[in-house]
Order: C-alpha cells, then structure tokens, then sequence
C-alpha cells in the first residue's frame, strides 16, 4: 500500500502525517504553510516496510518530491523535485 508522507515545519512549530493519498496530504501541509506555523513544507510517496528479522516497521519514501513555497496572500505553489535513486516503491526494489 502506497501512503503519501507530509512534513510542515517552521520557528513556531513543526508537524507530520501519514495521507492515504497525495491530495490530502498537500492539503495537511499546506494549510500550515498558509497559515504561517510553518515555512517549509514536502509530500513524497512512502510505502511501509517490514521485515523477519528484529528491524523495526518503517516507512520507506521513493519517488519524487513536493515541496511548498508561500506565495503573497498565504497562496502556495507546489513544484516536484527530481527523484532520489529510488523511484519505485521499495517491494519493486526487491525489498520486503
């Protein structure tokens, strides 16, 4: 299952969630953009990672990046950043 990963974060508070989709999850974070909590703020597709072994559940995030600017009047503009090396969810890479 693929979730979207947010993270919103500035000098008078930081936040995170776990969105089922990408939409919501830029909402999240950009509502606190907006509002002026926070000054920085990025979605990226995750996916959670288990294993036999004692290493604990995890999210591992793959693909591209958002991330926010606020523009005058509290508006925000999302733009992609490239993708790191992973660009398929991690199950695809060959991990389970």
């Amino acid at each position: 299952m693929i979730v979207w990963l947010w993270d919103a974060s500035g000098p008078a508070s930081s936040a995170c969630g776990v969105s089922r989709d990408p939409v919501d999850a830029r909402d999240a974070a950009g509502a606190r953009l907006a509002s002026g909590t926070a000054t920085a703020a990025t979605v990226q597709a995750a996916t959670l990672v288990t294993s036999p072994d004692k290493t604990p559940p995890h999210y591992a995030r793959f693909g591209s990046t958002w991330q926010a600017t606020r523009i005058s009047d509290g508006e925000i503009r999302w733009h992609e950043q490239a993708a790191t090396s992973a660009t398929q969810p991690p199950a695809a890479q060959g991990l389970k």
